[in-house]
């Protein structure tokens, strides 16, 4: 019984630090979602809101199951600050404090997530 505790206590405390730096790594892609979208200024934008279905396939992903609401306050804030950004989003009817979260895709292009 005490090889399994020692076996336990010493994978335990193996993996603390991959977690801490999985957890660090999550906090700059989210900034850089946040500065890619104050300073966009294309207009190849796409809207996907986050129904009951895509909803739980996006936090499979881990991108907004893992956001808190100081997180979503900051990436509204980057949003707000880029006004071409915002009159394409209401020219499309989108409310802006729906806007959850943003990807970019490879083309360069946005796609939006609204609540």
């Amino acid at each position: 019984m005490n090889g399994i505790a020692k076996l336990t206590a010493v994978v335990v405390l193996t993996g603390m630090p991959f977690s801490g730096a999985a957890y660090a790594a999550m906090e700059p892609a989210q900034q850089q979602v946040d500065q890619t979208v104050a300073h966009f200024k294309g207009d190849n934008i796409n809207i996907q809101e986050l129904g009951w279905v895509t909803q739980s396939a996006f936090d499979e992903d881990g991108s907004m199951a893992q956001q808190t609401p100081a997180e979503t306050a900051k990436f509204q804030q980057a949003l707000a600050s880029n006004p071409q950004l915002v009159r394409q989003l209401k020219a499309r009817n989108v409310e802006i404090g729906n806007v959850v979260g943003a990807d970019q895709a490879a083309d360069g292009s946005l796609t939006f997530y609204l609540r």
